[in-house]
C-alpha cells in the first residue's frame, strides 16, 4: 500500500510475495540502503513516487504484465544503471526516471501510447524505440525538442535512418558529448526535415535532409574536414533551433563550406547570423529572391541589404558571401562602437559565445589602445624577434620525417596528401608561431586552448601581459588545420640572459592522449629552440639567452608530465601576470613561481650540435 516502507533508510533488501498486484504510490521512497528488488509477475502497477529517491537501487526488475508506471516512480535513483520495461507497460508517468543518471540504456516497448513530461530528463543514455518492430536508437534530447508522440511518427517515416547511419560510420556511440551538437548541426541543415521537404539547387529541386546528409558525411566521413572529437568544443555554441534553409543553401557552395571549416568556431554564430537577418532592420530579404535565376551559378548565393533612402527603398546585393564578411556583419551588430580598425578584433570576440555583453568588446578596445599608444611612443613592438618567427607545414613536415624514420620512401613523397587522408598522422602534424601583439587571436586563445588567458577571467592578466608586456612573447600551436591548439607566453629578461615559459597550455580535447601530447610538447620544444636561436642571432651584441626554464602547476590541460622529465632548475624571476589584471578581477600570477624545470641551456644545445 501507500507508504509502506517510506524512507525505511535501513532497509537493504526485500522480497514481495506473489498475489501482489500492485504497488502504491510512495511505498519504499527514500528507502536509502535498498540495493536491488524484484517485483513478482501479477503486479500490474507501480504507483506514483513508489521508489522515489532509492539512491542505492542498482538494478530491479519489472516483469511482464506490468502497463503502469506512475509519475517519479524511480526519479532520482541515481545509482540505477538498467532497467527493462516490459512490453505490457503502455503507460510512463511524468518523471519516472527523471535523474537516473547511472543508466546505459533504456528501450522503451512498442505498445507504450503515452510518456509524461520529462519522463527522462537528465539522463543521458540514448534510448532505444521500438517501432513497427524494429530498434531505432535516439539521442535523448530529442525526446525534450520533440516529445514522444513526435519522435514515435518521425521513427515510422525514418527520418532518424540518416543521422544513426551516420553515427555509425564516423565510429561513434551515442553517449559521447558530442552526439548533442552532432545532433544539432544535423536539425539545423535540416537532416530531420520530411522527405516532402526539398530545396532547389542548381536547378534542380532536390530532398533537404538528402543534402544535409551529403554534407556532413562530407565534413565527417569523407574529407574529414570536420573531427567529431571536436564537436562539443567548437559547437555548443550552436542554438538548439530548427532547419534553417538559408544556412542549408550557404554551405552547398564548396567556397562558403571550406571557408568555415578552416575555423569551425564561426559556425554557432554565423548560423545565429542567418536565422537573426530577417529581424534586422537592415538586413531583410533572403538569400535568393523570386524572379532570380537558380539555374545561374551568380545568383544561388546572394544575400541582399535594404536601406531606406530618400527616394525610396535601395537593394545592394553582395554575391557568394563569405565567413569574414558574415563575422564583420555580425560584429558590427553584436557590439557598438566598433570602428573599422578594430573590425577584426569585434570579428574575432563574436565567436566566442561568452562573449556576448558590450564589456568584452570595450576592454579589448581599450588593451588595443594602450598596445597602439606604447608601439607609438617606441616602447612596445608586437615581437621580441625583429622577423616574425613563424613555421609552415611544410617545415614542420621535413622535421617529422626526419624524426620519425618510420615512413616509407612512397609515403615520404606524397606525406601532405597522407596526412589529409589519415587521421592519427594528421593529428601529430603541428607548426609553431610567434604569435603577434596585435593579432585578434590573442582575445580568443584561452577558448582554444582551454585555459584561463580570456578577458575577465582568472587568467585575463596573462592575456593582458602578452599584449602589452615589451618582454613577453606568445609561442602558440597549430594544428594540421591552422586551428590553435597550444600556447605558451615566454617571458625574456634581456639583462640576465634567460627566459622563463609559462606552462603550455592544450586544448582539452587531447587531455587523455598521451601520443599526441607528446607531439605537441616535442614541436613546443622545437619553437622555443628556433625563438632562442633566432634572438641570439639576431643582436651578438646583447646579453644572449643562455637557458629557458619552464613553471608548471597543476592544471589537466597542461603538459606539465612532459616538461617534469627535465631537470629542475631553481626559481627565475618572470612577470607577475596579477599586476596586470583589471577591475580587480582574477588572482592568475603565473606559473613560474610553482616550480621551473630546465627546457633549453646553451650548453646541452652546443653538446647535441
Amino acid at each position: 500500500g501507500d507508504e509502506a516502507f517510506f524512507s525505511c533508510d535501513s532497509l537493504t533488501s526485500i522480497t514481495i510475495p506473489e498475489g501482489i498486484t500492485s504497488i502504491g504510490e510512495n511505498a519504499f521512497f527514500s528507502c536509502d540502503s535498498l540495493t536491488s528488488i524484484t517485483i513478482p509477475e501479477g503486479v500490474t502497477s507501480i504507483g506514483n513516487f513508489a521508489f522515489d529517491n532509492c539512491v542505492s537501487l542498482t538494478t530491479i526488475t519489472i516483469p511482464e504484465g506490468v502497463t503502469t508506471i506512475g509519475e517519479g516512480a524511480f526519479e532520482w535513483c541515481v545509482s540505477l544503471t538498467s532497467i527493462t520495461i516490459p512490453e505490457s507497460v503502455t503507460s510512463i508517468g511524468r518523471y519516472a526516471f527523471f535523474s537516473c543518471r547511472s543508466l546505459t540504456s533504456i528501450t522503451i516497448p512498442e505498445g507504450v501510447t503515452t510518456i509524461g513530461y520529462g519522463a527522462f530528463n537528465s539522463v543521458d543514455c540514448p534510448i532505444t524505440l521500438k517501432v513497427n518492430g524494429k530498434n531505432h536508437v535516439i539521442p535523448n534530447q530529442l525526446f525534450k525538442d520533440f516529445g514522444y508522440d513526435t519522435v514515435k511518427q518521425m521513427c515510422k517515416e525514418g527520418r532518424f535512418n540518416s543521422f544513426n547511419t551516420l553515427v555509425e560510420k564516423i565510429g561513434a556511440n551515442y553517449e559521447d558529448e558530442n552526439i548533442m551538437e552532432l545532433y544539432k548541426l544535423g536539425k539545423v541543415l535540416g537532416l530531420f526535415e520530411p522527405v516532402s521537404k526539398k530545396i532547389k539547387l542548381n536547378g534542380k529541386e532536390v530532398k533537404v535532409r538528402d543534402v544535409a546528409y551529403t554534407l556532413m558525411q562530407n565534413m565527417l566521413v569523407k574529407d574529414k574536414s570536420l573531427a567529431f572529437n571536436q564537436l562539443h568544443m567548437k559547437l555548443s555554441g550552436l542554438e538548439d533551433g530548427a532547419y534553417c534553409e538559408q544556412f542549408l543553401k550557404f554551405m552547398s557552395n564548396k567556397t562558403n563550406c571550406g571557408e568555415m571549416l578552416q575555423n569551425v568556431a564561426n559556425l554557432p554564430p554565423i548560423v545565429n547570423w542567418f536565422r537573426g537577418r530577417e529581424s534586422l532592420p537592415a538586413m531583410i530579404g533572403s538569400v535568393q529572391e523570386p524572379g532570380d535565376d537558380p539555374t545561374i551559378e551568380e545568383n544561388r548565393y546572394k544575400v541582399y541589404r535594404y536601406s531606406l533612402g530618400e527616394n525610396g527603398v535601395y537593394k545592394d546585393r553582395w554575391n557568394s558571401p563569405t565567413v569574414q564578411f558574415i563575422m564583420d556583419e555580425l560584429a558590427e551588430r553584436k557590439y557598438t562602437g566598433v570602428t573599422s580598425d578594430k573590425k577584426h578584433i569585434a570579428a574575432a570576440l563574436a565567436t566566442v559565445t561568452s562573449y556576448k555583453e558590450q564589456k568584452f568588446y570595450d576592454k579589448a578596445s581599450e588593451i588595443e589602445d594602450e598596445r597602439r599608444s606604447l608601439v607609438e611612443k617606441g616602447v612596445l613592438s608586437n615581437h621580441i624577434l625583429k622577423s616574425p618567427l613563424k613555421q609552415d607545414l611544410v617545415q614542420a613536415l621535413d622535421i617529422y620525417r626526419e624524426r620519425t624514420k618510420m615512413l616509407s620512401d612512397e609515403i615520404l613523397e606524397n606525406c601532405s596528401e597522407a596526412a589529409k587522408d589519415n587521421i592519427d598522422t594528421a593529428n601529430k602534424l603541428f607548426t609553431y608561431e610567434m604569435l603577434s601583439k596585435d593579432s585578434e587571436e590573442i582575445y580568443v586563445m584561452g577558448f582554444n586552448t582551454s585555459c584561463c588567458a580570456r578577458l575577465f577571467a582568472a587568467g585575463g592578466g596573462a592575456q593582458r601581459a602578452s599584449i602589452l608586456h615589451p618582454d613577453v612573447q606568445p609561442l602558440i600551436i597549430r594544428d594540421s588545420r591552422g586551428e590553435m591548439i597550444a600556447m605558451s607566453l615566454i617571458y625574456v629578461n634581456r639583462e640576465k640572459g634567460y627566459a622563463v615559459a609559462n606552462d603550455v597550455e592544450v586544448n582539452s580535447r587531447y587531455s587523455d592522449k598521451d601520443n599526441i601530447r607528446r607531439e605537441i610538447y616535442n614541436k613546443f620544444i622545437e619553437g622555443v629552440d628556433a625563438f632562442v636561436t633566432e634572438y641570439n642571432k639576431e643582436d651578438p651584441t646583447r646579453t644572449p639567452i643562455t637557458k629557458v626554464h619552464c613553471g608548471c602547476s597543476p592544471n589537466w590541460t597542461a603538459i606539465n608530465d612532459f616538461i617534469e622529465e627535465n631537470p629542475k632548475g631553481k626559481i627565475l624571476e618572470a612577470v607577475d601576470f596579477s599586476k596586470y589584471q583589471y577591475n580587480g578581477r582574477g588572482t592568475y600570477s603565473g606559473d613560474w613561481q610553482k616550480g621551473q624545470w630546465v627546457i633549453w641551456s646553451k650548453e646541452e644545445k652546443e653538446h647535441e650540435r
